[in-house]
């Protein structure tokens, strides 16, 4: 009997744990979309360039813990820093990388914000449902006469946002599916 409840105590506590962690995940991953990286460096070059916690929970309206889940990514992918501020707090800062590729005008930030105002949404959008929902950097970047940088950032902040599905074709080009197929599958 005793071996019984062992058991039984083992396998729910697994599923627990698991639930739990698959429950983490989630709220991970719909953290990082709530704002991007992009929205996220302009709000800490408003703030000189380095924001606490406090600061960017309050400049973004996101929950603490959310805001921790996306200065982490960021910290992850080398686009911040940690540093401290003259009061010994921990600050997240621009990382080196990112401060010079704010001064090269030929940088993926620069195609990033000439992408931002070049073509709307939308305009994305009609060009994936003219082609039965996909769309490549490729086709996007002659399509809507712009560089192919401003084409991947578009298309990349659009997937970010959950407009497109990332998809890869048989050959390895990288292809973005819309997810709204109604849009298109009415044609």
């Amino acid at each position: 009997m005793a071996v019984i409840i062992i058991v039984f105590t083992i396998v729910v506590a697994g599923s627990l744990g698991f639930f739990l962690m698959e429950q983490s995940s989630k709220r991970y991953a719909n953290a990082l979309k709530k704002i991007s990286n992009t929205e996220v460096i302009d709000i800490i070059r408003q703030h000189n360039g380095q924001i606490g916690i406090e600061d960017f929970v309050s400049s973004t309206g996101l929950s603490r813990e959310d805001a921790k889940y996306k200065l982490s990514a960021m910290l992850s992918q080398r686009i911040l820093s940690i540093e401290y501020n003259d009061r010994f707090e921990t600050v997240y800062a621009l990382s080196d990388i990112v401060k010079s590729a704010l001064y090269d005008v030929n940088s993926t930030f620069y195609a990033y914000k000439r992408a931002l105002h070049s073509i709307p949404d939308a305009e994305v959008i009609r060009i994936a449902v003219e082609q039965h929902g996909r769309v490549t950097p490729a086709s996007l970047c002659f399509k809507a006469n712009i560089s192919a940088d401003e084409a991947k950032v578009r298309l990349e902040e659009l997937y970010q946002k959950g407009i497109f599905e990332l998809d890869v074709t048989e050959n390895g080009t990288l292809c973005y599916q819309l997810t709204d197929k109604d849009l298109y599958e009415e044609l």
